[in-house]
């Protein structure tokens, strides 16, 4: 019996010194572990930077809403003054550089002006504001706003309004202003 313990014990000796040998597709690898964690980590992130950036344009679109709907209002007020020099003012250096100040010139003519006549204010429905870049310098980059509304008038029926702006030096400046009258606005 010590026989076979001696030799046991000594069988156990010999193989202390060799490796073990594992069979292939049996190697512990670790690398799933690390891509786990690099997804993890790049979805965690998208979704922090994503928060940061909806979260601010939806606290922009809030806290800029008066600011918004006073440039509009003023540029209505120029062009139903028919001051078309203070409502081309509003209009952003890009917006300037892309629309003739004839286009709004031509606006307080005939019976475009009647988009204007008895003018009372305005109404935001819908504001988005979002932070743009475009490799496009002729639209409208940083911080634009797309606002849609209604135009009140003192007789005849509403009007509704769309307007981007963009914020330039600080101030919202206009970049379009589209205005779609009911077909009994404009007259026969």
């Amino acid at each position: 019996m010590m026989d076979n313990q001696s030799s046991g014990q000594s069988l156990a000796q010999e193989s202390v010194g060799v490796p073990a040998i594992t069979p292939p597709g049996r190697k512990k690898s670790r690398a799933w572990v690390i891509i786990v964690v690099v997804v993890a980590a790049a979805c965690l992130l998208c979704a922090v930077v994503g928060g940061l950036v909806f979260g601010k344009s939806i606290i922009t679109s809030i806290t800029e809403k008066d600011d918004i709907a006073q440039v509009c209002d003023r540029f209505m007020h120029a062009m139903l003054d028919r001051d078309v020099d203070s409502a081309y003012a509003l209009f952003s250096t890009r917006a300037r550089r892309q629309v003739p100040i004839t286009e709004l010139q031509a606006l307080v003519q005939d019976n475009l002006y009647l988009l204007f006549a008895g003018y009372e204010g305005l109404e935001i429905t819908d504001i988005r504001v979002s932070d743009r870049v475009d490799a496009n310098p002729d639209v409208p980059q940083g911080w634009v706003a797309e606002v849609d509304g209604v135009i009140h008038y003192d007789s005849g029926p509403d009007s509704t309004f769309n307007a981007v702006l963009e914020k330039e030096n600080d101030a919202w400046m206009l970049a379009g202003f589209y205005i779609t009258p009911v077909p009994e606005r404009l007259g026969p």
